[in-house]
């Protein structure tokens, strides 16, 4: 395989990694608090040749994503225990020993009267403990500020935390970000009872940039037949001419 054909592999491999991400984009624009993801690319260029006749070749390699820091558009539900962030901010979720964190608001009671999220996380306190609310029928009440108040008084507090790096947070199969980061508590994250956040991702946007991208692989998958069928040109006139 000569070097047009591994420069060509190397870009149809970063294409298909797009293709992936932006079918996840739209896979998810009605997901409720998702913000849409970017493949990051970068040229890698490496020496070929021998001493004094020296060249370099330019592979593309992909090398992670990013988010889009955007908020979605807000929905009011009415529904008590739908919640959005107004700002920066996330929701801790999980255990106290393995904690996640989401923008997704759309909570719910289970069998033991614990607030969680639709993947069954509880949801933590500010003292990384599950939020139990009363069965009593009480209404609930949920401040900006995240204080949880019943029918007997306040309940508990929601953690809502941020980070230094949001684009280091990791999404996991689940749908809820995981990190090495310390969390601090959200300065300017205003909690919204009532409300859900929606997605960020624009279909239309992903639609267009979907079949942008299809027709640079197929665009490149022709390079490469084109670049097998000049050889094989090559090798019949080659023998043809022994």
């Amino acid at each position: 395989m000569d070097t047009t054909a591994y420069i060509a592999i190397s870009r149809q491999t970063s294409i298909f990694s797009d293709i992936n991400t932006i079918a996840n984009n739209i896979a998810n624009a009605s997901t409720a608090g998702y913000r849409a993801e970017r493949t990051l690319f970068e040229e890698y260029l490496t020496r070929t040749g021998s001493a004094g006749h020296r060249d370099s070749l330019s592979f593309t390699q992909d090398i992670g994503q990013f988010r889009d820091a955007r908020p979605g558009p807000l929905t009011i539900t009415g529904n008590s225990l739908d919640l959005a962030i107004r700002g920066n901010g996330y929701f801790v979720v999980g255990n106290p020993s393995e904690q996640f964190y989401s923008r997704t608001g759309a909570f719910h009671l289970d069998d033991q009267g614990r607030m969680v999220t639709g993947q069954g996380y509880p949801v933590l306190d500010t003292q990384n403990q599950p939020i139990t609310l009363p069965n009593d029928g009480s209404p609930i009440t949920i401040t900006s500020d995240g204080v949880i108040s019943g029918r007997s008084g306040q309940i508990g507090t929601l953690q809502v935390v941020q980070f230094a790096d949001d684009q280091a947070l990791r999404r996991t199969e689940n749908g809820v970000y995981a990190t090495d980061q310390n969390a601090t508590p959200a300065t300017d994250g205003k909690v919204l009872q009532g409300s859900l956040e929606g997605s960020n991702v624009q279909p239309i946007f992903e639609l267009t940039r979907l079949v942008d991208v299809s027709r640079q692989y197929d665009s490149t998958q022709q390079l490469l037949q084109n670049e097998d069928d000049r050889q094989k040109s090559m090798m019949k006139a080659l023998v043809g001419s022994a």
